[in-house]
Formats: C-alpha cells, sequence, structure tokens
C-alpha cells in the first residue's frame, strides 16, 4: 500500500477518509447542546438526515464525473464543498441555516467518497479474490455482535408482522 512509489496517495487518502468520521463524531457529541441552545429541538434529527442525503447526492453526482475527467478536479471540488459546509455550520445562527450547512456537508462527503473508490480502483492493483464468503460472513457476524441471530430477528419480524395484522388485538380482546 505504501510501496512502489504510492505513498503519498496512500497517505492522502487515509487523511481524506478520515476526516469525515472525526466530524461525525463532533457532531454527534454537540447536537443535542445546539438543538437545546437554539430552542429548535424539533429539528435536531434533520441535521442527520439532511447530512445523509446530501451525502446521497455527491456520490451519485461526481461519481459519473470523476469516472469521465479523472479523480484530481473531483476531489478538490469536493473536499472544497465539504468546507464550506463546515463554515456555513460553524457560521449558523439559526437551525435552519445549520441544516443547510450539514446537507452541503454531506455533498462534499458523498463526493469524497465516491471519488476516493474511483482513485483506490485506478491506482492500486487488484488481487485476484479467493472467493466471496466474507461478505456473505458481514451481516452474521454485525447481527452476533448485537447479541442478535438470524433466528431472534426473524422471530422480531414475525412478531412484529402478527401485531400490525389485527391478530394481535383479537387474542389480546379477553384482557382489555
Amino acid at each position: 500500500m505504501f510501496g512502489d512509489g504510492r505513498s503519498c496517495l496512500s497517505l492522502g487518502l487515509v487523511l481524506t477518509i478520515v476526516v469525515v468520521p472525526f466530524e461525525g463524531l463532533a457532531v454527534a457529541t454537540i447536537m443535542p447542546i445546539t438543538a437545546l441552545a437554539r430552542r429548535e429541538l424539533a429539528l435536531y434529527a434533520c441535521s442527520f438526515s439532511g447530512f445523509m442525503l446530501g451525502s446521497l447526492g455527491g456520490t451519485v453526482a461526481v461519481g459519473e464525473y470523476a469516472e469521465r475527467r479523472g479523480p484530481a478536479a473531483p476531489l478538490k471540488g469536493a473536499l472544497a464543498v465539504f468546507s464550506c459546509g463546515l463554515l456555513g455550520c460553524r457560521a449558523a445562527r439559526t437551525m435552519s441555516v445549520f441544516i443547510a450547512g450539514r446537507v452541503i456537508e454531506g455533498l462534499g462527503t458523498g463526493a469524497v467518497g465516491s471519488v476516493v473508490w474511483l482513485t483506490l480502483n485506478r491506482a492500486y492493483p487488484r488481487r485476484p479474490r479467493r472467493t466471496w464468503k466474507p461478505c456473505s460472513r458481514a451481516p452474521r457476524f454485525c447481527l452476533r455482535s448485537w447479541g442478535l441471530d438470524w433466528r431472534a430477528l426473524s422471530r422480531g419480524c414475525g412478531a412484529g408482522a402478527w401485531c400490525t395484522s389485527g391478530c394481535c388485538r383479537w387474542s389480546h380482546a379477553r384482557y382489555g
């Protein structure tokens, strides 16, 4: 990864990718205080959903452009958009301006992710993959790390469907 003259590229990609989670942790930490200070607690979740929607838009918008033109200019633009979103959030006096800044940050973040994946695919050699089993094991690992397995998850989904179908009300009618 750091050999063959790619050490600066590797370091730059790692630092670019690390910036986004640090910003996300900072926002998640400060968001309750910000919403209470602005007296707009009803817009608390809009900050996170606006960021995610912006990220989705940035990924789609920049991906094809970077594929045709190369990743250098789109990456610079994406980092500039992300920085503008940060500055907009910093200067915000109301929650609506803060949320607009978060959407702009999301646009930059989605674009950065798209361009970084493109750069990884173009700059680094593709090693032959033996099998796709790790991909099939990842959901099972996540469920087990949360203390769930597929049986518990399917039972929960089945119980939810049973309760929303009206059968639950009929069987508990004698208690009400």
